[in-house]
């Protein structure tokens, strides 16, 4: 069902483990695609507890993540020791091709190129998130923002410490924003995630300042990838949960503006 396909074998950055990536090009209308999960699981027998886990996103036309990009993300290790590739329909300039542009894209990552959070389209990436990565398990807001932040796909808009007219700066809160920006992904402070977007540290009085339970739980990569793990194995089990776009003040005429 593949007219182009790149495979890649990838060491993660986290525990160290080899893994496949796949970047495959696939004519077919996108509610076909997402069911693939369920078919090369079936197919390749990855049973609960198996020990092997499997995910499949989707790409579809328009998104900024373009075949070609993929493409050379699939090749990124492909100086490392442990590197295989497999190919289908890929001439080798197509390949040199997907490594310049993957290359290209790398080297404006960053700041720049995350996802600015903002207070407008909060609620809708929040919601993206979690039915990506989580769904259907219940998973608060303070823990996928947190997780957008570790996995270095988001960074707080300068507007959410910024304060209204005639109103000073809140220097914990403005504290946590330069917290979040300096630090490597795996320092990134749930507090200061909720200093940012929730204000938490405002709800605090005289009288529960020095309370260890009024700060955020701290998560790590650990944590989420448990988290991670539970979510497939419960929608191999149940299937995933199916909302509406309103149910997350999101309507179709806002979809794009609040995507930005």
């Amino acid at each position: 069902i593949s007219d182009a396909l790149v495979v890649g074998i990838e060491r993660g950055k986290n525990d160290g483990h080899l893994h496949l990536q796949t970047i495959a090009r696939i004519r077919h209308p996108s509610e076909l695609v997402r069911k693939l999960g369920s078919f090369i699981r079936n197919r390749m027998q990855l049973v609960n507890n198996s020990g092997y886990k499997l995910r499949v996103k989707v790409i579809e036309n328009g998104s900024q993540q373009t075949f070609t990009q993929s493409g050379g993300y699939v090749q990124k290790d492909r100086n490392c020791p442990w590197f295989q590739l497999f190919t289908l329909n890929m001439a080798k300039t197509d390949l040199l091709l997907m490594q310049e542009e993957y290359q290209r894209v790398a080297n404006h990552m960053g700041q720049e190129s995350m996802l600015k959070v903002t207070r407008k389209n909060l609620v809708y990436h929040v919601y993206k998130s979690w039915d990506e990565y989580f769904n259907p398990l219940p998973v608060s807001p303070l823990e996928i923002l947190t997780y957008m932040h570790l996995k270095g796909e988001a960074t707080p808009a300068i507007s959410m410490v910024t304060p209204g007219a005639n109103q000073a700066f809140d220097l914990e809160k403005v504290n946590s924003f330069f917290a979040v920006l300096q630090g490597k992904k795996r320092k990134i402070s749930a507090q200061d995630i909720a200093n940012i977007y929730f204000g938490q540290h405002l709800k605090k009085t005289k009288k529960n300042t020095d309370k260890d339970d009024e700060r955020a739980p701290d998560f790590t990569m650990v944590d989420f990838q448990r988290r991670l793990d539970e979510a497939e194995q419960f929608s191999q089990a149940n299937g995933r949960i199916g909302l509406e776009p309103l149910a997350v003040g999101v309507d179709s005429r806002t979809h794009t503006k609040l995507d930005k």
